[in-house]
C-alpha cells in the first residue's frame, strides 16, 4: 500500500500551520476573547501554537512509529490502550515543558492550572487524531496484506498444478510412445495393444491426483509398468533392481519421474544399458543408476527435479539430492511416514 499522508514531507510542513491556528483559535474562544484577533492575529502567541503543533506532530509520529516497530500498535484493546497511554503521557510532558518555558523566559511568569488544562486537552485530540490514523491505516495495510497473500497463495496453486500437470502429460514421452505405437500397429497388434495398456496404467497413476501420499508398494507397482513401457521404446534398455523391505509412504509420481529423469539423462544407444538400483536406507531412499550421461542434459531434467524438490519441501524438512558421479547418477528421496 502507499504511505499514509501523515508521512509525506508536505504534510508535516504544513499541516501545524493549520492545525496550531485552530489551536490558537480555540483558546480564544475558550478564554472569551476572540475579539483580540480585531486587533493582531498575527502574535506571538499564534506563533508559539503553530510551534507546539510541530512539536507535538512530530513527537507523537515518533512515538507512534515506534510503538508500530515494536509491535505493540494493533487493533485489539490493549494495542490501542497503550499506544493511547505513552502518547497521551508524551504530549502532556512536551507541551507542560514547553509552555513552562515559554511563559518563564518569555513573558517572566509562570503558567496557570488552567491554561496548562487547556492547552494539553486540546493538543491531545490532536495526538489522539494522529493514533486514530495509525492504527485504521496499520489494520487497513495487514488486510490488504492478508487479501494480497491470499491472492498470491491462490496464483502459486495455480502455477504449481499446471506445472505438476504439464509434467505428468509429459509430451516427450507420450510422442515417443504414439511413434512406438504406430510402428507395432502395423507390426504387430497384439503387441500395439499390449503396448498401449502400459502406456494407459503409467499415465493413468502419473495423472490421478486422489491422493497426496500413497505406500511405496503402490509406487513399485506403477515403476514396473513405467519401465516396461520404456524399454519397449527403441535404442533404449533399462535394467531395475531393488531392496525395499521397510513401509513408508512417497509422494505419488516420486519414483516414475526420478526414472524419467534418469532416462532423458542418458545417452541414446542400444549398447548404454540403464542399471538402476533403489536401496532402501533409515532415512533415505536412494536411486542408483549406472550409465552413459549426455554430454548436454535436456531442460526436462532438471525441471523434474526441481518440481520433485519443491514438492517434497510441503511434506518435510529433509530436502531432495542429486548426485552425478563418474557411473551416474545417483538420487536420495527423503522417506516420509503419516503421524
Amino acid at each position: 500500500m502507499n504511505q499514509l499522508f501523515v508521512h509525506r514531507p508536505l504534510f508535516r510542513i504544513l499541516s501545524p500551520l493549520f492545525s496550531g491556528s485552530i489551536v490558537y483559535l480555540l483558546i480564544l474562544l475558550v478564554n472569551n476573547n476572540v475579539m483580540a484577533l480585531e486587533q493582531q492575529f498575527l502574535g506571538q502567541e499564534l506563533y508559539f501554537c503553530i510551534g507546539l503543533a510541530y512539536l507535538i506532530q512530530e513527537s507523537s509520529r515518533f512515538s507512534i512509529l515506534m510503538i508500530s516497530k515494536l509491535g505493540h500498535l494493533s487493533p485489539t484493546f490493549w494495542g490501542i490502550v497503550i499506544p493511547a497511554l505513552i502518547s497521551s503521557v508524551t504530549t502532556i510532558v512536551v507541551i507542560s515543558g514547553s509552555m513552562y518555558l515559554y511563559f518563564e523566559w518569555v513573558l517572566g511568569f509562570s503558567p496557570i492550572i488552567t491554561e496548562m488544562t487547556i492547552f494539553n486537552a486540546i493538543f491531545l485530540m490532536i495526538t489522539w487524531i494522529y493514533l486514530v490514523l495509525f492504527i485504521s491505516h496499520d489494520l487497513l495495510k495487514k488486510t490488504h496484506e492478508s487479501y494480497l497473500s491470499q491472492e498470491e497463495e491462490l496464483k502459486s496453486n495455480v502455477q504449481r498444478d499446471f506445472v505438476e500437470f504439464k509434467q505428468g502429460v509429459n509430451p516427450e514421452l507420450l510422442f515417443e510412445s504414439l511413434e512406438q505405437l504406430i510402428i507395432l500397429a502395423k507390426q504387430d497388434l497384439d503387441k500395439a495393444e499390449e503396448f498401449l495398456d502400459q502406456l494407459a496404467v503409467v499415465y493413468r497413476y502419473v495423472l490421478s491426483k486422489k491422493q497426496e501420499l500413497v505406500a511405496i508398494k503402490a509406487e513399485l507397482d506403477a515403476l514396473k509398468q513405467f519401465v516396461t513401457l520404456l524399454n519397449s521404446l527403441p535404442n533404449r534398455e533399462l535394467i531395475l533392481q531393488h531392496d525395499i523391505k521397510s513401509s513408508f509412504v512417497v509422494v505419488p509420481g516420486v519414483l516414475v519421474k526420478s526414472l524419467e529423469m534418469i532416462f532423458r539423462a542418458a545417452v541414446i544407444h542400444h549398447s548404454n544399458i540403464i542399471d538402476v538400483h533403489i536401496s532402501d536406507f533409515e532415512e533415505v531412499l536412494e536411486i542408483k543408476a549406472s550409465m552413459i550421461e549426455r554430454l548436454v542434459k535436456p531442460e526436462t531434467t532438471d525441471a523434474i527435479f526441481n518440481q520433485l524438490y519443491s514438492t517434497y519441501t510441503l511434506y518435510t524438512d529433509s530436502k531432495m539430492k542429486l548426485k552425478h558421479t563418474s557411473e551416474g547418477l545417483i538420487i536420495s528421496i527423503p522417506k516420509l511416514t503419516l503421524a
